[in-house]
């Protein structure tokens, strides 16, 4: 629940009459088995306060966050702290909001009615109207036309930039002296603010949207977009879409769920919303209830998504908390398979992936195959190197020499005796590069080609080969490293660097 209309929750419960959807399918599931990492930072770890009031991420990646202790700047590793005792032109540490321009200026809204912005590492304070107080500061929003506007206790200002980035001077307004907590831009660039009611600003006038005969609910605390223009209204006692003119709370099927006062927040176009200590996912019809009261007990004041899509709470009291999601996943059902040791993955052209070892592992979507690889003596291979080439046909290393995989077809190509095989790769020229435990081969039009350290190779036991762009192969082996090019062979080793062999 947002803090700005905290208030209203002392006022009367409102019981509303509307269309009400239960969520098509609902689900729980809990912390242990969800897959979300979840981290969190308190004042231990160098956050300035617990309670975070706001956060956002600037264009050049780093997180930003509000709170009581003073301004926050966080790098993934350690916070910056900005306040009123070591910034010059900051005045007050209780940071109540924050928003980045499209000229990527950062503006900073406070308790106590200070707006400042931080340009090229120096804090400024804006001051707008001569005969405006401004009184705790809610937050920011840009309309399409560039200008900024203003939520405080207050009102509401708006006000238009040079090219310069500095403001218009006759371009200030205060178009409301009412008291106005939040700020969202809509789709046709209107732009919404909310007080407990919902209103759209039009031209230099605020008008109260059932006037307009748009029934919101009342006792609202949030509204946001998601990026196909939909409408999210949070409020006290509901969380509802309002589409095509009417106002649609939405019903979680497990009873013991509310969704009134979950703060929402939109990744593209599927909704969030985190309140108390669950977190809520709606997409594809579904809601997935997480449940992290081991991180957070009373709920967030501001939930976003950074670039790499990792979730952000800025909590009420628990501090900030990043969820992420697991990049490791199940691909698919390996029941019944024998799926350890596992030497060599590669993947070809269709996207289907291979893994080498006791057999040799199909996975394409969520299906898995199992191909047997023999011996040429009968008996069971063992696979540790795989290499796709130009024609997308699979080459197999094992310990028994080369394989070939192509359209489900195992073939043994003409081979001199190779034995083991730690590597394979293929250079630019198609020329297949075999590493093994008595030298390096060439194999190139049809003819096979014997390096070992009679010619230069630094070491005769090969595990790795590679290309670079001036075509140089490099060769990782028993001894150090070799540089292959114009036929010559050049060695690194520690005694001229290495810092193992």
């Amino acid at each position: 629940m947002t803090s700005q209309l905290r208030f209203l929750v002392f006022l009367s419960a409102l019981i509303l009459v509307a269309t009400q959807d239960v969520w098509a399918a609902s689900k729980f599931i809990g912390a242990k088995t969800n897959d979300l990492l979840i981290k969190k930072w308190t004042t231990e770890d160098g956050l300035p306060q617990n309670t975070v009031t706001s956060i956002l991420q600037t264009s050049d990646g780093y997180i930003w966050l509000g709170t009581f202790g003073g301004l926050a700047r966080f790098d993934g590793i350690k916070f910056t702290i900005f306040d009123s005792t070591n910034s010059p032109g900051l005045a007050s540490s209780r940071v109540l909001s924050l928003y980045e321009d499209r000229r990527k200026n950062l503006w900073i809204g406070t308790e106590s009615g200070q707006v400042y912005t931080l340009v090229d590492g120096k804090f400024s304070e804006f001051i707008s109207a001569p005969d405006f107080r401004r009184v705790t500061v809610w937050q920011f929003v840009e309309d399409d036309e560039g200008r900024l506007y203003i939520a405080s206790d207050s009102g509401i200002e708006r006000f238009a930039f040079n090219e310069d980035g500095s403001v218009i001077a006759d371009s200030v307004k205060i178009i409301s002296r009412e008291r106005a907590f939040g700020l969202a831009k809509g789709p046709g660039n209107n732009v919404w603010t909310s007080n407990g009611r919902a209103f759209l600003i039009q031209g230099d006038h605020v008008v109260r949207a059932d006037s307009l005969g748009l029934p919101l609910p009342i006792n609202i605390l949030n509204i946001e977009f998601a990026d196909d223009g939909r409408m999210i209204v949070e409020t006290i006692s509901s969380l509802g879409w309002f589409e095509d003119g009417k106002y649609s709370p939405i019903l979680p099927k497990n009873s013991d769920v509310t969704l009134g006062g979950c703060t929402p927040a939109f990744e593209s176009n599927d909704l969030w919303c985190q309140g108390g200590n669950l977190l809520h996912e709606f997409s594809d019809g579904e809601m997935v209830t997480h449940d992290i009261r081991d991180y957070v007990t009373g709920g967030s004041r501001a939930l976003f998504f950074d670039k790499e899509d990792n979730i952000w709470l800025a909590t009420e009291s628990d501090g900030l908390v990043r969820l992420t999601r697991r990049k490791i996943a199940m691909v698919g059902d390996f029941t019944d398979m024998d799926v350890w040791a596992r030497y060599s993955v590669s993947e070809d052209s269709e996207g289907t992936v291979w893994l080498a070892g006791h057999d040799l592992l199909k996975v394409k979507g969520r299906k898995v195959e199992k191909i047997d690889i023999s011996s040429p003596s009968g008996g069971p291979e063992l696979l540790s190197a795989l290499a796709f080439d130009r024609n997308n046909v699979l080459w197999v290393g094992g310990r028994s020499g080369l394989y070939t995989v192509n359209n489900g077809r195992i073939s043994i190509p003409p081979q001199v005796r190779l034995g083991q095989i730690n590597s394979l790769y293929f250079d630019r020229n198609s020329g297949l590069w075999i590493g093994t435990p008595n030298g390096l081969w060439k194999f190139a039009d049809n003819e096979y080609t014997h390096f070992t350290t009679h010619e230069g190779l630094v070491g005769n036991s090969v595990h790795f080969i590679t290309q670079t762009r001036d075509n140089t192969i490099w060769i990782g082996a028993i001894g150090g490293v070799s540089k292959f090019k114009d036929g010559k062979f050049e060695n690194i080793t520690p005694e001229n660097g290495l810092s193992g062999n």
